[in-house]
């Protein structure tokens, strides 16, 4: 990059030594304009009422003094109420009918006699520079001292029918001994001059020299530039296998996840039943010992009835009614052998419930025993499985961070082939670039250049974003580099087109049903320093252009007006840089006039598309436009912390929608400004 820069410096040096010697010195082509056009409005035509338009014809090899004349024309408007119109030509021969004819002896070398029985009897005004005294009708000189001087053949002004004011006609140089002198010490002052050239075009050959080997040290670098480019083509095979492989090992895991989830499900829901079963087992368990408790009892009544019996036979005995007392002994024992008979009963039928019960508990017991092994069982391969999910796991985290690292060095090769701001900030006074990609690497990409005094600007939007996006995005680099370092005089459509082809042809792209649309939205300007006009073209991407209240302003439906500035919108034509339809029309190229304090920015859509705010919208161009309108007044560092505020603030908004706490960036943004 800092061999380019030596290149371009060295050829505006040479740009710059060339033209600063061919000029004469004191007398440049907008004092020629000024004093062609003020002669013009001093002269009284006798024929002004035939003429419908002033045609004032100059002979020139190049068109220097031709672009003055007609930028001063246009400034004024009309002479006498007619409008102006001015010819260039390159001899006598191209001369057709005019009203005033200027040529330079030094730059076009004239025959004036032959120039003057061409306009003969024409009402011509004709105008010159360095020629011989009274060869003209009004001649132009430069003395040694800088001071111009001019000399007029009042016979000749007067045979055409002009008529010049006296006083333009008293300071006129009056004998021909006086212009001679002035002549001869001019030569003078040029030959000093062209020996000054002479040693300036020997270090422009030196220069020119240098320039040879610069480019040779560029091809050099461009060899580098392609190994590098196929170093690139390699990681990003890599990266495409990586993520193939990330996305199988995903998709395993997520049906392993789901297995997990079934087993995991069954499980408690046998875990479950044991519990339902052990608390339907302690129920019987209690029943049980309700029932022997109750039998213990039973035995403990009987005892004591024995005890009572054997007492009251001992007292029976020692009385003398044996019969009542046999009686009564066998109404107890009846009594006590149903008594007795019942127990047993009661007690058997006990013995027997007991015994199905521990019966069903021993079956309860070993199904339980059953279910557990088989739970652990169940553990041990969830466990097992579980396992390898964390192997997996850590094995994607691992390629994720080789992914990872990939990316970022992408991102450090997208910054490296982007021109630097330092770079930018030189040719640019007062200028931001809003850049916020939404993942490490970025789709959107900005792109600057300076080509004799013409600065180039583009703000690109390529298909998709992060890694995809910047892999398009380098090759809009490298395409636009290629583009505009192989020609220099290309218009802002014409670069367009040309990018279009580049884009088609490394893409592969047929048009066929099916086939992938990649491609990009652009906005690119072309910007002259010294006239100030401004060439745009568009590939869906507008161009917004702000100038003050009360300025001259073009004709445009799309006007936005703030308190002090005017915001007009230079619609891009619809269709991408890529394949379009079956027909490939060229771009459109609009022109507009610039002055002081004029601003323009070129963006993406990711700024305008932004959702968030209170209830989750796109945040919309017209909001875009009034924030950039009411920041005119500040700095162009403000206008860029405003930008990023507030689509900052825009975006903290809660996504109550997705249940969020903030809305995610949805694409990349870019924003440039440029202020005169």
């Amino acid at each position: 990059m800092k061999l380019k820069i030596t290149f371009y410096l060295i050829i505006l040096q040479v740009i710059f030594l060339a033209s600063a010697f061919g000029q004469t010195k004191g007398f440049t082509d907008a004092d020629r304009s000024a004093y062609i056009l003020d002669i013009i409005k001093k002269t009284t035509w006798s024929n002004i009422s035939q003429i419908s338009e002033f045609k004032i014809t100059v002979i020139e090899p190049d068109s220097s003094l031709y672009e003055a004349i007609k930028a001063e024309a246009a400034k004024r408007g009309a002479i006498f109420g007619k409008p102006i119109k001015i010819i260039g030509i390159k001899n006598l021969d191209q001369l057709t009918e005019t009203q005033v004819l200027f040529f330079n002896k030094r730059e076009s070398n004239v025959d004036i006699y032959m120039a003057h029985n061409k306009v003969k009897g024409k009402n011509t005004l004709m105008l010159t520079e360095n020629y011989e005294y009274h060869s003209s009708m009004i001649n132009f000189i430069v003395d040694p001292k800088g001071i111009k001087r001019y000399e007029i053949n009042e016979k000749k002004i007067e045979a055409e029918g002009f008529v010049l004011p006296t006083l333009f006609i008293g300071g006129a140089v009056k004998s021909q001994t006086d212009w001679e002198a002035l002549y001869e010490n001019t030569e003078k002052l040029l030959e000093a001059e062209k020996q000054i050239v002479d040693e300036q075009n020997k270090k422009i050959a030196a220069q020119l020299e240098e320039i040879k080997k610069q480019t040779e040290r560029i091809e050099i670098q461009k060899k580098e530039i392609e190994i590098q480019q196929q170093e690139i083509d390699k990681q990003k095979r890599e990266l495409d296998r990586l993520i193939k492989d990330v996305n199988f090992k995903q998709k395993e895991l997520q049906a392993k996840s789901a297995e997990i989830a079934a087993k995991t499900a069954e499980l408690i829901e046998k875990t479950r039943l044991l519990d339902v079963q052990k608390a339907e087992i302690k129920k019987q368990e209690e029943y049980l010992v309700e029932q022997k408790k109750a039998i213990v009892e039973q035995e403990d009544r009987i005892k004591e009835q024995k005890s009572e019996l054997s007492d009251l036979v001992d007292k029976v005995n020692m009385q003398n009614l044996i019969i009542y007392l046999f009686a009564f002994i066998i109404l107890v024992v009846v009594f006590l052998g149903y008594f007795i008979y019942r127990s047993y009963k009661i007690k058997k039928r006990a013995n027997k419930l007991l015994a199905e019960k521990n019966d069903e508990i021993m079956q309860q017991n070993e199904e339980i025993k059953q279910q557990k092994e088989e739970i652990e069982t169940q553990r041990d391969e969830i466990q097992k499985e579980k396992e390898i999910v964390e192997e997996q796991r850590d094995m994607i985290h691992e390629q994720k961070e080789e992914i990872l690292s990939s990316i970022v060095y992408a991102q450090r090769i997208q910054r490296a082939i982007l021109p630097p701001e330092d770079y930018i900030g030189r040719k640019l006074q007062s200028y931001f670039i809003l850049n916020k990609p939404r993942d490490i690497v970025s789709g959107d990409y900005y792109w600057f250049t300076e080509i004799n005094d013409t600065l180039i600007v583009a703000a690109a939007d390529c298909t998709g974003h992060g890694v995809p996006g910047a892999f398009m995005s380098m090759l809009g680099v490298a395409f636009l580099n290629e583009i505009v370092g192989n020609n220099h005089d290309l218009k802002a459509n014409e670069i367009l087109n040309k990018l279009r082809e580049h884009v088609i042809r490394s893409l592969r792209q047929t048009g066929k049903s099916g086939e992938a649309k990649d491609g990009m939205d652009i906005a690119l300007v072309k910007f002259n320093e010294k006239d100030r006009k401004l060439q745009f073209a568009g590939a869906n991407n507008p161009i917004y252009v702000i100038k003050q209240k009360g300025k001259e302003m073009p004709v445009n439906d799309n006007m936005l007006e703030g308190e002090t500035h005017v915001l007009f919108e230079i619609k891009a034509d619809k269709m991408p840089i890529g394949i379009y339809g079956e027909e490939m029309v060229s771009f459109t190229n609009n022109e507009i006039q610039l002055g002081d304090g004029d601003s323009f920015y070129l963006f993406s859509d990711g700024y305008a598309d932004q959702f968030g705010g209170p209830k989750s919208k796109k945040l919309k161009y017209k909001t875009f436009k009034e924030i950039l309108l009411s920041s005119q007044n500040g700095s162009m560092s403000e206008q860029e912390k405003l930008l990023d505020k507030t689509i900052e603030d825009w975006k903290a908004y809660p996504n109550v929608a997705e249940g969020k706490e903030h809305h995610e960036q949805i694409d990349d943004i870019l924003v440039i400004g440029v202020r005169l």
